[in-house]
């Protein structure tokens, strides 16, 4: 049967996830052109507004909200050399075939577009369809937005930049760097993966081992990064001193931050946005608020935290800001009422965010459904669909990766 070929392919040719192979699922999930339509105009307009937040706490708007530590933050005013905060992103989501709601913006170390790429290639080789299938390219607009910021780049020395994956040597998602590094040395640009830790610099030059690095694509992830902060110097100092151009700059850290979207959930920030911005946050954001002492407005009512958010538990899921793969989170739905009150009172005054708990899609009756939109340069670039019986994705989650198809019928 063509479903067994289709395993026993992925099993034997397929990119490695650390040690093994991602689990799969061979029906795919079919996105209309209507339904494209709809996503990319949701999507681009809320990226849109990640800028304009990131723009506003560069002029010192939101740091009361926006808390770094400071060395973080001192990377994040720095200047990139190029405009785009944000210029790779996955905002993942619940589609429920007609409610669209983002749940976060992934701006740190995002992955997942070369597997992506790999298994929808496979699906259109061994399932032809009566629809067209637009291919997803992956690789090629990854290296499209690392030659766009570096063109943009202030500080640029060469007109044809050597390459840099920058991620820890172990990274489960090293396999995926390596076809990206292997993808731009076929496009003709030097390539490597580096690790951070190994990386000299002499005050005017970044290399590794005598390769000279014009140009990072930063995978490693910004809490790992500080983690390791005194053995990171040399990436640091050429950053700072702008003699290397670093796409996928810090300044996306505002954009990763979950608290990012209180500010665009609450409406104690409304002098800040436009009546068609508030529309759309309002239409695409769940209820989200930075977790504090205070006073707020759910469901049309004064809310007062942590009172009523102890009280109406299975309403809520607390969220650390700054983790990713559901690192940290917390369901009020399915913890005991002692658990919950003492992990609400533990994340006040940290960095926590709590979000109204969602209704989770279902596909084809059992699974649940996770969609998330890839954008590069600002706009919609493809989707990465999941499925899973746990809400959250995670490395203990049982999540499949499926096929996703933007289709149209062929003439």
């Amino acid at each position: 049967m063509k479903e067994k070929e289709f395993y026993r392919l992925w099993e034997e040719n397929s990119l490695l996830y650390g040690k093994n192979h991602l689990r799969i699922h061979h029906e795919p999930y079919l996105i209309s052109s209507e339904q494209s339509s709809f996503f990319r105009k949701s999507v681009e307009f809320l990226q849109g507004l990640i800028e304009k937040v990131t723009g506003l706490f560069i002029n010192e708007k939101f740091r009361d909200i926006l808390k770094f530590d400071p060395r973080l933050l001192d990377l994040i005013l720095a200047d990139p050399g190029y405009s785009m905060a944000c210029p790779i992103g996955r905002w993942d989501s619940f589609f429920d075939g007609k409610n669209l709601q983002f749940l976060e913006l992934n701006t740190d170390g995002t992955s997942g577009m070369a597997y992506v790429e790999e298994l929808d290639s496979l699906y259109q080789k061994k399932f032809p369809s009566n629809k067209k299938s637009y291919p997803c390219e992956f690789k090629k607009k990854v290296l499209d937005v690392l030659l766009n910021c570096f063109q943009e780049c202030r500080q640029r020395r060469v007109e044809k930049p050597q390459i840099a994956i920058v991620d820890w040597e172990n990274v489960s998602t090293r396999p995926e760097q390596e076809v990206l590094s292997f993808y731009f040395q076929n496009q003709g640009y030097s390539s490597i993966l580096a690790d951070p830790r190994s990386l000299s610099y002499d005050g005017h030059i970044l290399s590794k081992e005598g390769f000279r690095i014009d140009l990072i694509y930063r995978r490693v992830v910004t809490g790992e990064y500080l983690e390791a902060w005194s053995e990171v110097k040399a990436m640091t100092r050429a950053y700072l001193d702008q003699n290397v151009c670093m796409m996928g700059s810090l300044r996306s850290q505002i954009g990763f931050d979950k608290r990012t979207l209180a500010i665009l959930s609450d409406p104690m920030f409304d002098t800040y946005f436009t009546s068609e911005e508030r529309a759309l946050c309002a239409r695409h954001i769940p209820w989200t608020r930075v977790l504090k002492e205070g006073e707020t407005v759910f469901r049309g009512e004064r809310f007062s935290i942590p009172e009523n958010l102890v009280k109406n538990q299975s309403l809520f899921i607390l969220k650390p800001s700054d983790l990713n793969r559901g690192r940290g989170i917390v369901f009020g739905s399915q913890v005991s009422a002692v658990k919950w009150e003492k992990e609400v009172k533990r994340g006040l005054g940290r960095n926590y965010v709590v979000q109204e708990q969602l209704p989770m899609p279902r596909w084809k009756d059992d699974w649940g459904f996770h969609l998330g939109h890839f954008v590069f340069g600002g706009k919609l670039s493809g989707w990465m669909c999941r499925i899973s019986h746990d809400f959250i994705l995670g490395d203990t989650s049982d999540e499949r990766l499926i096929p996703c198809l933007s289709t149209k019928r062929k003439e």
